[in-house]
């Protein structure tokens, strides 16, 4: 009894009350600053480091198309990105994502996945420009920390202290501490320099274009075959990674339902331009087979005469734009860290928001002490392939969870559930009479609907709402009655038409008329329709990764007519099919009209294709990369278990004692004041501005 109920505990979903879009945060980022921050996180050291690598060993010239496709599956995952950030409007990214729609187990691991995600990132990063700029100088840190301070043969330790990667991570973190609106600004003079010098390497890099080194060179454009380019975009596919620092932004958003989707589109464009035009130019500039991957942008330039003083221009571009993707890292990794403690899965003292520059300062201090640390002792490849798993079981997980909350295949507390407080006019005829009986007619119901800003509460930035996106039934009883007994019928069926646009279909989650009575439905009936719609979602990408594999390693058997390989090949595309058709047979959760919110196109099919993509790169990875994964999770269960679980504000008995949780009240009570950590835990009204006031 105790295991089952510890079972349903672990899978309680994070409801979405009228108060979820209350936040201590400063809401002030606008679509430019949104952009510029996914610029940032995407536009890293792998523009002058990656793009030299995949050229010279695994695509050769085709390291264009390599990022081509490698844009197409990060343009699937962002698109999961964008519904979530417009649905849900809060901190946290995959994190809530997950926790509202899968379970409160399954959102944990996720935010414990982001901490390693962001957290290695950051100080890989770091590692990489310490190194960069060492090498400028002729490596007098390298050698002189080497030689007094040794710390082994690099693997998985460095060599040595890097002791100027730490510090730049501890000198960004205290730029993050000053506020997000100066962070932005800082972020924005980087992020505009590295466009400028993005510009300058294309616009020059073409008048140096040779088009022979495309057409002449040994295996001409295409030295590797097709399987090179599907190997580079496994590759670059990981220099797209850090879109969803504009998800995790969204809590700083002024307008998030409209900027977070027109964010990502942007900066994905603006980023898979930079990534083409300058593989363009490189292998125009010199053959693949004599790039420099550690250098191959200046020493592109060193090769032609008089162009010597362009490398001064990229040496700039490089660092200013290894230092905005730093930045970004360490800029979303302590939101993450808020909105998990918030709910009080971990540490409440994570939670605590400094009342001037309205950032979580605690968890700003703890990821300054995580990445600061991972950068002065471990090696660079090592935290780069720790890093790629993270992101890819992120993304696979957002994409699974589009699926699930459209198909209604998680329960009845899903976000396609949730109520939307309407907002009402009190001058409005009939409107004060409806908002009273929607609350039984108890007076209360009032300050729910037109609740004022007291002066304590101002800084509790808050979010334009559609008027009544998704109405509950309960509504649509009250405006019936309230239409009955209110005399002036225009006005009322003005307030109907607009509180009640819901469109009368099947449930969500249902079979499709026209498959109701056939040998599906025969064969579904014993199953609920959300264990039909989980199960196949997941066998059909056991079917489709199967048959990418069979593809991958066996293309040449296939070609020469081998029988199995055909037949598991067909056996994958069949299985794919039949999983996808199951899906697709049930009916989708239907949005209202005036619900104009962005939504991924094409449910199911992209976002499983979006998920088929990353669980293939992921089987590309190093088995010792999954082993590490392990690790991390066990080490995050343990966490749950031992003071998450207990400590959740979604667990009844969260205020009996519990020895962790002592041990954090303990550390809460020495950096806070009372009465100052997660104001926003406290009973408070909801309130709805109109789209001017949050503008």
């Amino acid at each position: 009894m105790s295991l089952l109920r510890c079972c349903k505990q672990v899978n309680r979903k994070k409801p979405l009350d009228g108060n979820y879009l209350s936040t201590e945060l400063h809401r002030c980022l606008g679509i430019t600053d949104l952009t510029l921050l996914g610029v940032s996180g995407m536009l890293g050291a792998g523009l002058y480091v990656l793009t030299g690598a995949v050229a010279k060993t695994t695509s050769g010239p085709a390291v264009i198309l390599s990022y081509m496709a490698a844009a197409v599956a990060a343009f699937l995952s962002a698109l999961c990105y964008a519904e979530f950030g417009a649905r849900i409007p809060t901190t946290g990214s995959s994190y809530i994502f997950t926790y509202v729609t899968m379970g409160e187990l399954w959102g944990f691991l996720m935010g414990w996945n982001m901490v390693l995600e962001h957290g290695i990132g950051s100080a890989s990063v770091a590692k990489a420009w310490s190194g960069y700029f060492d090498s400028v100088l002729g490596y007098p840190i390298k050698t002189f920390l080497s030689e007094h301070l040794p710390m082994g043969d690099g693997r998985p330790l460095g060599e040595y202290p890097d002791l100027v990667a730490a510090a730049i991570v501890i000198a960004l973190c205290l730029f993050v501490a000053t506020g997000v609106k100066s962070s932005t600004r800082f972020n924005m003079l980087f992020a505009v320099v590295n466009i400028v010098v993005v510009l300058f390497i294309i616009a020059t890099g073409f008048c140096l274009a040779d088009i022979n080194n495309w057409t002449k060179v040994e295996g001409g454009f295409f030295p590797f075959g097709a399987s090179g380019v599907i190997a580079g975009a496994s590759r670059c596919f990981f220099a797209f990674a850090g879109f969803d620092v504009i998800a995790s932004s969204c809590e700083e958003a002024r307008n998030p339902r409209r900027d977070i989707p027109i964010a990502l589109a942007i900066s994905l464009i603006v980023v898979t331009f930079s990534y083409v035009g300058v593989s363009s130019v490189l292998t125009l500039m010199v053959p693949w087979n004599d790039i420099v991957p550690k250098s191959a942008i200046p020493d592109a330039y060193g090769r032609h005469d008089g162009w010597q003083w362009a490398q001064v221009i990229v040496t700039i571009g490089s660092l200013c734009t290894m230092t905005t993707s730093m930045f970004s890292g360490l800029f979303v990794l302590p939101r993450i860290l808020y909105a998990i403690s918030k709910d009080g899965l971990l540490c409440p003292i994570l939670s605590y928001v400094n009342e001037n520059t309205q950032v979580p300062m605690a968890s700003v201090g703890f990821t300054a002490l995580l990445c600061s640390l991972m950068a002065l002792i471990f090696d660079l490849e090592t935290l780069v392939q720790f890093m790629s798993i993270g992101t890819l079981t992120a993304y696979s997980f957002v994409a699974a969870c589009v699926v699930l909350l459209r198909y209604d295949a998680v329960g009845s507390n899903s976000l396609a559930n949730t109520p939307k407080k309407v907002s009402v006019d009190e001058g409005t005829p009939g409107v004060s009479s409806m908002s009273s009986s929607v609350s039984s007619g108890d007076d209360s119901s009032k300050s729910e609907t037109t609740h004022t800003v007291e002066p304590d509460e101002k800084r509790h930035h808050k979010l334009p709402q559609p008027i009544a996106a998704e109405t509950t039934n309960l509504m649509r009883c009250a405006v019936k009655i309230n239409q009955q007994e209110n005399t002036n019928h225009k006005v009322e069926a003005a307030v109907i038409n607009e509180a009640m646009p819901l469109p009368m279909t099947a449930p969500a989650g249902s079979l499709k008329p026209r498959y109701v009575g056939t040998i599906l439905d025969f064969h579904l009936s014993q199953f609920d329709s959300g264990t039909a719609v989980i199960t196949s979602l997941v066998v059909g990408v056991v079917f489709s990764v199967s048959g990418m594999l069979v593809l991958l390693e066996r293309w040449d058997d296939l070609l020469h007519g081998s029988w199995w390989v055909i037949l598991l090949f067909l056996i994958s595309l069949c299985g794919t099919c039949g999983c996808l058709f199951i899906i697709f047979a049930h009916e989708q959760h239907v949005a209202p009209p005036n619900d104009t919110s962005f939504k991924v196109p094409f449910v199911p099919f992209l976002p499983y294709l979006c998920i088929c993509t990353n669980v293939f790169f992921m089987m590309k990875l190093q088995a010792m990369t999954w082993i590490r994964l392990v690790i991390w999770i066990s080490v995050g269960l343990a966490i749950y278990f031992c003071y998450g679980y207990h400590k959740s504000m979604l667990n009844p008995d969260r205020e009996k004692q519990h020895w962790m949780g002592k041990i954090c009240e303990k550390l809460n009570s020495m950096f806070t004041r009372p009465g100052c950590c997660s104001k926003q835990r406290s009973d408070q009204e909801g309130l709805i501005l109109s789209d001017e006031d949050a503008e």
